[in-house]
């Protein structure tokens, strides 16, 4: 078997092969830069660091364990999800895994195949449901169901623009201006933005330009 590390075009939904030569790989992180953390498949899995410029694939070293199945960063800490162990931190330097929580075990625990890190500083997961994952006791509770069974949802994450101020706020009637946004800012998306300080009853503007790219 031979295997491919692939760029997705997260708008036109094709896929172009970009290094050859990679590791049967079952879960992916971003590491920062241009590197993507990767778990290998094997007995027992390892953990990579790829470098998706060069295609220069480093072998950070031996899990300990298999049947990993989803990685995510969350403050900082990389965390994978086992389907028989439950939720695992990743050690950087070594490739070594600790389970957060041995008393839980995971009774279904394949019912998660993919795991994400939210903005809020949520860590979630899922296959066909969608779980919140505590990160400190590898307790799961249900958020909702994806309403797709027979279908396995091996892999998710969340996308969030970067957002930047720039400019100084007016000084309004009870101080400094404020601008806030909330929603998605990626197309088709729902926002829901509010400018407040001004004096009561007063008129105010907003103006907002989208595209595919920039926002």
């Amino acid at each position: 078997w031979t295997f491919d590390l692939t760029r997705v075009d997260a708008f036109a939904g094709s896929a172009a092969v970009i290094h050859t030569g990679m590791p049967d790989v079952r879960a992916l992180a971003y590491a920062g830069g241009t590197s993507l953390w990767a778990i290998g498949s094997g007995n027992p899995d390892v953990l990579y660091r790829i470098d998706t410029v060069s295609g220069l694939v480093q072998r950070v070293g031996s899990t300990g364990t298999d049947a990993i199945q989803g990685l995510a960063v969350l403050s900082g800490r990389l965390y994978a999800w086992n389907i028989t162990l439950g939720l695992l931190e990743v050690d950087t330097t070594t490739g070594r895994v600790r389970n957060v929580n041995p008393a839980i075990g995971s009774p279904g625990g394949s019912a998660v195949q993919f795991l994400a890190a939210r903005s809020d500083g949520k860590l979630v997961g899922g296959k066909r449901d969608l779980y919140e994952i505590d990160p400190e006791t590898g307790a799961w509770t249900v958020i909702g169901s994806f309403g797709i069974s027979g279908v396995d949802l091996r892999g998710a994450d969340p996308r969030y623009p970067s957002v930047a101020s720039f400019g100084t706020a007016c000084l309004g009637t009870y101080g400094p201006a404020t601008l806030s946004v909330q929603g998605s800012m990626l197309p088709g998306g729902r926002l829901r933005v509010a400018s407040d300080m001004h004096a009561a009853s007063s008129l105010g503007f907003t103006f907002l330009g989208l595209s595919r790219s920039h926002y």
